[in-house]
């Protein structure tokens, strides 16, 4: 049922954003772009340590820290003038790469570990998901750098976050 919760959790925050748009996107509810990044925090590590916890690996919670960490570094890159926004976005760069490699080395490691004949099918299931869930990851500092030089508007890369979090929570 955790997939089920993750993805309402999810909903809610672009129903916020709907429904923002169409009273104009005025006021304090002006910046219901911003709640994502709370949809982030919780969903994001949940979902690293559940996934970690269905392949029996170690440091789930770790990683699960380090993802919340990202997230953070991320949001305040998003909300904060530059220098400081330069600076937040190349801490959780850095944080990201290191968390991302690892992962993908243990996560490797155990698929590796998964040769008997009822297994395969099983490993299937689970190669897609890490493959989908891990790829979709390079493509939220993608969009990052992407809109901060210009490359694409803001309503872009919200349908792009929009796309890219549905199909990592959901696939």
């Amino acid at each position: 049922m955790m997939a089920v919760f993750v993805n309402l959790f999810a909903a809610l925050a672009y129903w916020a954003k709907l429904s923002s748009h169409a009273n104009g996107d005025v006021g304090p509810a002006a910046q219901v772009h911003y709640y994502k990044y709370l949809d982030y925090l919780f969903t994001c590590p949940l979902l690293t340590v559940d996934l970690l916890w269905s392949l029996n690996l170690p440091y789930k919670f770790t990683y699960g820290g380090f993802v919340f960490i990202c997230i953070v570094c991320a949001f305040m890159a998003t909300i904060l003038p530059p220098p400081a926004r330069f600076m937040w976005f190349g801490l959780g760069i850095v944080l990201f790469v290191y968390t991302w490699g690892n992962i993908l080395y243990l996560v490797q490691i155990r698929l590796g570990q998964m040769v008997g004949k009822k297994i395969k099918k099983v490993r299937f299931y689970l190669k897609t998901a890490c493959t989908t869930y891990f790829a979709i990851w390079l493509g939220y500092p993608t969009l990052w750098v992407m809109y901060e030089i210009g490359a694409i508007d803001p309503v872009t890369s919200h349908l792009m976050h929009v796309l890219f979090d549905v199909l990592a929570k959901s696939v």
